[in-house]
């Protein structure tokens, strides 16, 4: 809520879908990492660190939401795991 208040996600025209993408399990965050990117191995970095919240330049999701495999699966699957939104 407050990062929406701060930067609203629809304050913007963008192929990105700003704002929260993904929303994790976790009710509480004592822990956020930030990126550029939300690759493999960022995710994995901050579920290391024991980040509840990952904030990214270039989120997963863009456009329209189409198939869920390959890599987006896989990151998906990792943040989820993990109670990472």
């Amino acid at each position: 809520d407050y990062l929406n208040q701060l930067v609203p996600p629809d304050g913007y025209a963008d192929s990105s879908l700003n704002g929260l993408q993904l929303e994790s399990p976790a009710r509480e965050i004592k822990s956020i990492s930030f990126a550029v990117d939300c690759g493999e191995q960022v995710i994995e970095q901050a579920i290391k660190n024991g980040s509840q919240l990952l904030v990214v330049h270039h989120g997963l999701l863009w456009g329209a939401l189409s198939r869920i495999t390959g890599a987006l699966a896989r990151k998906l699957n990792l943040l989820f795991r993990n109670g990472c939104s």
